[in-house]
């Protein structure tokens, strides 16, 4: 009987030792897990640079002198369709406008369909959107007013809003802190 009784207080032993193990490694995945999301810095202005002649900065007082369009309700969507966020009253500058206010360092008018543009969030994410997308159709949005709130009391401050075709997912980037120009020249 004492043979039996070691061998399963052993058994015992190895099972504790093994979900002691299963339990260390799963907290350890999600203290990792939960390291590696950034937080979003508010952002009060975004500098456009690049291949402009001159860089510029838009901010809060900026977006007064841009036409500002109402986009009613806007439901934030993944790639496969499932509603992620409704965002209420949404209100936005078209960001071709505001890149249209720049001078850019091409000379010809056709260099500019190689042009792309990377946008950069303030916790590292980033975003590139061709010249075409921006600018061949009424899509792309700084967000001025959402859920009852006006740029400057957005939790993120500034952000874009790309509305995508229904089921093709949007892209919403929160903390927009820079966007830079570049050409595939």
């Amino acid at each position: 009987m004492k043979r039996y009784s070691g061998v399963l207080i052993y058994f015992f032993e190895l099972i504790k030792f093994r979900i002691s193990g299963i339990f260390l490694l799963i907290l350890v995945f999600m203290g990792s897990a939960l390291h590696a999301q950034k937080s979003i810095n508010s952002t009060d202005q975004i500098t456009i640079e690049g291949k402009v002649k001159n860089p510029y900065v838009f901010n809060f007082r900026s977006a007064d002198n841009f036409k500002i369009n109402d986009l009613g309700d806007v439901s934030t969507v993944n790639h496969m369709g499932q509603v992620l966020s409704v965002k209420r009253n949404v209100k936005g500058i078209l960001l071709k406008d505001v890149i249209g206010k720049i001078k850019f360092m091409s000379e010809k008018p056709k260099d500019l369909f190689s042009y792309y543009f990377i946008l950069s969030a303030s916790d590292g994410y980033k975003v590139v959107l061709s010249w075409n997308e921006v600018f061949n159709g009424n899509n792309v949005y700084l967000v001025t007013d959402s859920d009852g709130k006006h740029l400057g009391q957005m939790d993120e401050h500034i952000n874009i809003l790309v509305l995508n075709a229904p089921g093709k997912g949007h892209i919403y980037i929160k903390g927009l802190n820079k966007l830079v120009v570049d050409a595939a020249l």
